[in-house]
């Protein structure tokens, strides 16, 4: 127990360290510089600001934010829509450039990352479900193939909103107002797959540029990409913008990030995957915690009778 003092020492410390930086001097600054403490604390504080305005204010700016999001969304769609481009000269000079001890930690980096998020599809998630629920985590998997494979071949997770839909009122039984609610939130902000993708890729740069990534790293490895997470978009490529943040964050180097682009139509198809199916899990989860799910093996009779009962 006497690691236990030192780990609350450590942890107070990083906080207070990091809560005094926490305001910018200069937003324009931490913008440019990529800091996303400060970033994210004049996000926090314009939000507060915002909700103190009036209501008419608050809707125009509300809209101004939305519209900016949106164009930015674009932006990125643009320059991802050029990716298979990239990826085939980056896959080529690594190939060439890269010995064979080189290729095979790439190789041990891709199959680490779908190895972790196929234990979160295929035992966290219906684990959990089953335990909560009382689905089976069988049945769960079998109820959410076709959103997996639609995930898969689409690798985005705003595209595949419609289907999520439908697995949950059709197939799991949950009621609409929870999955209507549920489903675009999820897709907004609950994005498991995106975070397993940051962290393993963060830890793969480390390795191999040989930084040791100490426990006050790990804490801010760990916190960052949470954030992230819920900013990662729910588009092709979403994942790879957010990893270079978080490179950046800890001072790794960015040009290892061509390495992650190289490897990521693999990984974020993966990614979208562990991400829509973790909407379906929560989405059930809540649903069953409000009474608001039905009989599995019963749902497709009482929707044909227009009589659905929720327990």
């Amino acid at each position: 127990m006497s690691g236990v003092p030192i780990v609350a020492v450590k942890i107070e410390h990083y906080c207070f360290n990091h809560s005094e930086r926490a305001p910018p001097t200069n937003p324009v600054q931490a913008f440019a510089e990529g800091n996303i403490l400060q970033i994210l604390f004049m996000a926090i504080v314009t939000g507060i600001a915002v909700k103190k305005l009036e209501n008419h204010e608050t809707h125009s700016v509300s809209n101004a934010f939305a519209l900016a999001n949106s164009v930015m969304m674009k932006l990125i769609t643009m320059v991802m829509s050029m990716a298979p481009l990239g990826v085939l000269f980056l896959t080529a000079k690594l190939g060439a450039t890269l010995d064979a001890g080189s290729i095979v930690s790439v190789m041990a980096y891709v199959l680490t990352a779908l190895a972790v998020m196929a234990v979160w599809l295929f035992i966290f998630y219906p684990l959990v479900v089953g335990i909560t629920t009382g689905i089976s985590p069988l049945q769960f998997i079998r109820q959410t193939r076709e959103q997996m494979m639609f995930s898969l071949s689409t690798a985005s997770s705003n595209a595949t909103i419609p289907v999520t839909f439908r697995t949950l009122t059709e197939k799991l039984g949950v009621s609409e107002k929870v999955a209507g609610f549920s489903v675009p939130l999820g897709a907004t902000m609950n994005m498991s797959g995106a975070a397993i993708y940051m962290v393993v890729a963060t830890i793969f740069v480390a390795n191999a540029y040989g930084v040791e990534l100490g426990s006050t790293a790990l804490f801010t490895l760990g916190f960052t990409a949470f954030l992230l997470a819920i900013a990662t978009g729910g588009i092709p490529g979403g994942a790879v913008v957010t990893t270079g943040v978080l490179l950046h964050t800890l001072g790794l180097p960015a040009e290892a990030l061509g390495i992650i682009i190289a490897t990521d139509r693999i990984l974020d198809a993966a990614c979208t995957v562990t991400n829509v199916v973790g909407d379906t899990a929560v989405s059930t989860i809540v649903a069953k915690s409000e009474g608001q799910i039905s009989d599995v093996d019963s749902v497709t009779n009482e929707k044909a009778t227009g009589e659905v009962q929720y327990s």
